[in-house]
């Protein structure tokens, strides 16, 4: 993927913006989760992968994609008895999407409202993932587990298996993007300016 390709004025559609961007961000997490190397006193060393910086994308996308659910009144399907949840305010609802087709988990509220908070605000904005919080380079499902008890290690992410989660979210969410911004409080909010991407 050339960087040339994004260096113009060609965005008029929301849609093509948003997925892009999505896009774009999964293609990072990509190379952030391929082990990296550093030198150090002249001799490489392995530095691993780059979870930070993934998980704040992947954490974006969940929140990317709940937010175009936010009052409207077409709402994903939920899975697993969630039928009743709907996205109707901004923050940590726009992570109930994890419980809808497009993740497939089944986390309680106050789960949820833990994974944005130390998952999605803490380490977006302060830096830190939180006490109770882990990341881990590695594949299962669920991709964000809860585990039954308090401190380090209650909550993990999976992170390789939260990127193909993603994946396949965006893919769902690109299939079903006319009716969403038809639908999607924030599609009809943004600004009329010419912007591009760099």
């Amino acid at each position: 993927m050339s960087v040339n390709r994004f260096n113009h004025n060609r965005h008029s559609c929301p849609s093509t913006m948003v997925i892009e961007a999505m896009e774009q961000n999964l293609l990072a997490v990509k190379l952030a989760l391929k082990n990296t190397t550093r030198v150090v006193n002249g001799s490489q060393n392995t530095f691993g992968i780059l979870g930070y910086p993934a998980a704040i994308l992947m954490f974006s996308i969940v929140d990317t994609i709940g937010s175009h659910f936010r009052k409207s009144k077409v709402q994903p399907l939920m899975m697993l008895g969630c039928n009743s949840v709907k996205i109707s305010a901004q923050g940590d609802q726009h992570f109930y999407i994890l419980n809808s087709e497009y993740f497939n988990l089944n986390l309680g509220k106050d789960d949820i409202k833990a994974f944005y908070k130390i998952g999605r605000n803490a380490l977006n904005h302060n830096s830190l993932i939180g006490e109770e919080l882990t990341l881990s380079a590695t594949y299962n499902n669920p991709f964000l587990e809860v585990c039954g008890f308090s401190g380090k290690g209650k909550y993990v992410v999976h992170l390789n298996s939260f990127y193909n989660a993603c994946a396949n979210a965006i893919t769902l969410f690109k299939l079903n993007k006319d009716t969403i911004f038809a639908n999607s409080i924030n599609a009809k909010m943004f600004p009329k300016t010419k912007g591009s991407a760099v």
